[in-house]
């Protein structure tokens, strides 16, 4: 139930909330099943991904190799291990250690290559996360295909209209906006904002850092009229929003969560900060 909470508040993008429910979700774990459990490297997982959207890099590091060390100790291969490279590799990239990014992805590829026949989703991820190193690094026309890459294997996983998609998307757009690709650049990320848009209000880290790039693009293309439609949507946006609202508040949890864990939220919600 923790577990589940704390990814909720995640998506919702609430981290410092779903870190205090990972953190005792792994103290529990730790007393149940013991400190080399993978369920306790699951959690230190979550707790490492919960440091990065709070800016805690060099701790969320901490959780990432502790996971990974768990999980090469049971000799865990296959999606638990790439998710802890990829949660590690976050890490990195905050810390602007692109060598170790780019290491990182190497090694995920390496092991999903000894799986012949499977995609793996957060190999996928991992590509695009290279892909927005390689635009830190000024390497903009490497980081547009390995973006493109990413955002083909998301349409193959998951679906045009997954988040996912959408964050590679943003990193094409961030790859061709530094090749002055600049109309190329405002096509994805508009499409990358309407599938956000589905999922989250603005307000929401994916909608309001897509809009900001749609806007440096439109100010970059002099685009007066674009302008002025992106901050009439900005203002219709606010004057929606609608704080402590019940159904919009499970509405938001559903789209978070999915059908499968929504009633263990609702079951669980009244009692998770006891």
């Amino acid at each position: 139930v923790r577990a589940t909470i704390g990814r909720a508040y995640y998506r919702l993008g609430v981290a410092d909330k779903a870190f205090l429910h990972h953190e005792r979700a792994l103290a529990l774990r730790r007393r149940l099943f013991g400190e080399q459990s993978e369920l306790v490297a699951e959690s230190l997982v979550d707790c490492a991904w919960a440091c990065f959207e709070q800016q805690q890099s060099a701790r969320g590091e901490t959780f990432a190799r502790e996971a990974l060390s768990i999980y090469g100790k049971r000799r865990v291969v296959g999606p638990p291990y790439i998710c802890g490279l990829w949660a590690l590799q976050k890490q990195l990239g905050a810390q602007e250690r692109y060598a170790d990014v780019e290491a990182v992805t190497k090694e995920a590829l390496a092991i999903a290559a000894k799986s012949p026949g499977i995609e793996f989703p957060e190999v996928a991820n991992m590509i695009h996360g290279l892909a927005e190193a390689k635009v830190k690094q000024s390497e903009f026309a490497r980081a547009e295909t390995l973006a493109l890459e990413a955002v083909e294997m998301h349409r193959r996983l998951h679906g045009p209209e997954h988040l996912e998609t959408a964050w590679a998307l943003l990193s094409v757009g961030n790859a061709r906006k530094g090749q002055q690709k600049l109309a190329d650049a405002e096509a994805a990320f508009r499409e990358a904002l309407r599938i956000f848009r589905k999922y989250y209000s603005a307000g929401h880290k994916s909608v309001d850092l897509t809009m900001a790039s749609l806007k440096s693009v439109l100010e970059a293309r002099g685009d007066s009229a674009g302008l002025e439609a992106l901050e009439r949507q900005r203002f219709t946006d606010a004057n929606q929003r609608i704080e402590g609202n019940d159904a919009d508040a499970e509405a938001w949890m559903e789209r978070a969560l999915g059908n499968a864990d929504l009633k263990l939220w609702k079951a669980a919600t009244a009692d998770s900060a006891e």
